[in-house]
């Protein structure tokens, strides 16, 4: 046990790929500062992340990932202080108490009171109360809601639970990372509890770029994570809100990028380059890394979290 909690924790040591940054992402280095080492990567069970939350209220950012060597191995959730930078937790996800959630775990959003998974084609719910009391390598119970459509990544804004789909050229009949046709994300809209429904309904939809493996959003504005392959530069797409939302901005970032999440100015990045799946990338990256989005060549207004109110340009279903 001991081996495997050093694993998990271990510290990134900087390849020469990440020394090369500063000519090869020059404008992502700008704006850029290294954060927490992704947890896990170098674990027995040679995981990969995926998604990515900022819990409000709390010093934590929560990172999902999936086995890259065990298909059978459950899923799992990481927590990370964002102060100190130190793992505090891992936890494995289950369906029910005998049953492992072995799933993609595609996207993690954090609201007041749930951490919310989004794999598959349904949303998982866990109470932030649940994750908070579990002991380190515990089992966590998750709540199931269906959607009946891809749920590849999730964000949470004042109220209001996002999943969006990921799509690429595989989408109509060409080959993974080529183009494909765009997504859609769906804004959920939480009850008074702060829960979904027993059958969940969008209030929002709202059309995506392709390629998209992760969303946050300020008041007025839409970062979305575009990213697919090895040695395929990412894109950090900066959109207005809304059904058809046009692109103001972007920064071109290394290779696989997955979930984002806001706290305050400052958006953390997650990426899967680091994992032992993808060790021959040409540009693995260990750590999280934070965008000061003030530093963006164009401004964006109030990164506060959205009001989600109906307005005319919100696409309510």
């Amino acid at each position: 046990m001991l081996c495997f909690v050093l694993l998990w924790t271990a510290a990134a040591v900087l390849g020469p790929a990440e020394a090369e940054a500063k000519p090869s992402y020059p404008e992502f280095v700008k704006v850029s500062a290294v954060g927490p080492v992704i947890p896990g990567l170098n674990a027995k069970n040679e995981w990969v992340p995926q998604g990515l939350a900022v819990v409000p209220g709390k010093n934590w950012v929560i990172v999902s990932h999936y086995s890259g060597k065990s298909s059978s191995q459950a899923s799992a959730l990481s927590i990370t202080d964002t102060k100190t930078k130190k793992r505090i937790k891992t936890l494995y996800l289950y369906e029910s108490a005998d049953k492992k959630h072995t799933g993609h775990v595609g996207g993690v959003a954090a609201s007041a009171k749930y951490v919310w998974i989004a794999s598959g084609r349904s949303v998982y719910q866990i109470p932030v109360s649940t994750v908070s009391g579990k002991k380190d390598y515990s089992n966590v119970v998750m709540k199931k809601y269906a959607l009946g459509h891809k749920a590849s990544y999730a964000s949470y804004s004042d109220g209001v639970l996002w999943v969006g789909e990921y799509m690429d050229g595989q989408d109509i009949g060409q080959s993974m990372c080529k183009p494909g046709p765009q997504g859609k994300a769906r804004g959920y809209k939480l009850n008074g509890k702060g829960e979904l429904p027993a059958n969940p309904k969008a209030t929002y939809t709202w059309t995506t770029p392709d390629r998209v493996q992760g969303m946050a959003l300020t008041k007025n504005r839409v970062f979305y994570s575009q990213s697919c392959g090895r040695n395929n530069d990412s894109t950090l797409l900066v959109y207005t809100r809304g059904a058809s939302g046009k692109q103001v901005s972007s920064l071109k970032m290394p290779p696989m990028s997955e979930g984002i999440s806001l706290k305050g100015s400052s958006l953390y990045v997650l990426f899967e380059s680091g994992s032992r799946k993808y060790a021959d990338g040409k540009y693995p990256l260990k750590n999280m890394y934070i965008i000061n989005t003030k530093k963006l060549a164009i401004a964006v207004p109030n990164n506060s979290p959205s009001s989600d109110q109906p307005r005319p340009d919100e696409g309510a279903a």
